[in-house]
């Protein structure tokens, strides 16, 4: 019984680490051409009840150093009862730069948030749409960062947005899901230099206008609740090959508020992974292989509970894993420029083993909402 354990496991453990040192590799040098031109840009921002987290954004959006007549704001009220419109028609009015959309109850449909995000491309002038959410905080430098990578044929740029660690956030808890939302832009960074981008920032998300209405929006993405990042980046990805890009330059960063308590994190993962099955067949396949890995060492790891003899292949996996995370996670920090996470590894290590496990099984279950 221990060989047929330990004989798929280490065939898991060698296709973990080759994916993951095949990411490594790929960032390495990954530098995608910048251009000097202005492009017009239309910043759209759903607000569903953000009334109370609007101000840091509000605030940034006045300090970007673009021209005025090259940008517009776009916010769209989703169904907000908590005084966000008011607030929202108040910072807009007489200004011809900022634009507000309201959408009342019963309008959202399936997913609320792609709903919100179509209403505000479709009042958008501009020939580039960067979406990100109230509750953000960009540098005066973003807008023009961004702009500076559609160069050539790309139709989107993939924009990091680290989570906060000041403030409120500067528990031992936030700071470990800053790791892991590093974690999540070392892999949507790396997917992006291979010609493969499996993932994204709804915060921090550019494109162009005439590309999104080619191909009909989110189109059936939209029947999912979440995926107004992801899902639309494998639609860009597979009508527009390669024309995909990250941007790990800190002044295009939009930090913003991670999960205030470990009940908000487990809902908002729930609703992350509510799409999963949605993937390109190519990602599900890679998916897969991490999903099984990572399975198959939680049960070795329970299974050395009752059994001593599973303990040392189990061990032995969980090395191979810490050493190809580590390649992947050091490779990816320097490429963020962000924060030294690394040392957090050990105490994430299993914590995030059985998170990617219980995680994905939990979201097919169960309602959630925006």
């Amino acid at each position: 019984m221990l060989l047929w354990y330990t004989l798929p496991l280490a065939a898991l453990a060698a296709g973990y680490t080759f994916l993951l040192l095949g990411l490594a590799a790929r960032i390495r040098g990954y530098a995608p051409a910048r251009d000097g031109k202005e492009l017009t840009i239309s910043v759209v921002v759903p607000a569903h009840n953000e009334r109370q987290r609007l101000a840091p954004l509000l605030a940034a959006l006045d300090g970007q150093r673009y021209p005025v007549h090259l940008r517009e704001y776009i916010f769209v009220d989703d169904r907000s009862d908590d005084g966000t419109g008011a607030l929202l028609a108040d910072y807009c009015r007489g200004r011809p730069d900022r634009t507000l959309v309201t959408i009342v109850p019963g309008e959202a449909g399936p997913s609320p948030k792609k709903r919100a995000i179509s209403a505000g491309v479709a009042a958008a002038a501009n020939e580039i749409i960067i979406t990100t959410d109230a509750d953000g905080a960009p540098s005066p430098e973003w807008l023009a960062n961004t702009a500076s990578l559609f160069s050539g044929n790309v139709t989107m740029v993939i924009g990091y947005a680290p989570y906060r660690t000041d403030g409120p956030f500067r528990t031992l808890f936030h700071r470990l899901l800053a790791f892991d939302y590093m974690a999540m832009g070392t892999v949507a960074a790396a997917a992006a230099a291979a010609g493969c981008p499996a993932t994204s920032f709804g915060a921090n998300l550019a494109y162009r206008k005439r590309s999104f209405d080619a191909i009909g929006g989110f189109g059936e993405a939209a029947r999912h609740l979440s995926g107004d990042d992801d899902l639309l980046v494998h639609r860009f990805q597979a009508s527009y090959p390669g024309t995909v890009v990250f941007n790990g330059d800190p002044a295009a960063a939009v930090p913003n508020p991670p999960p205030p308590d470990f009940r908000a994190f487990v809902r908002q993962r729930l609703r992350f992974s509510s799409k999963h099955t949605a993937y390109p067949p190519r990602l599900l396949f890679w998916m897969g292989l991490v999903y099984c890995f990572n399975l198959a060492l939680t049960a070795g790891l329970g299974c050395s509970l009752f059994d001593v003899r599973y303990a040392v292949p189990a061990a032995a996996a969980l090395l191979v894993k810490a050493g190809a995370d580590l390649a992947l996670l050091v490779r990816g920090r320097r490429f963020l420029r962000e924060r030294n996470f690394i040392p957090l590894y050990p105490l994430a290590a299993v914590p995030h083993l059985l998170y990617v496990v219980f995680i994905p099984l939990f979201a097919r279950f169960g309602s959630r909402r925006w």
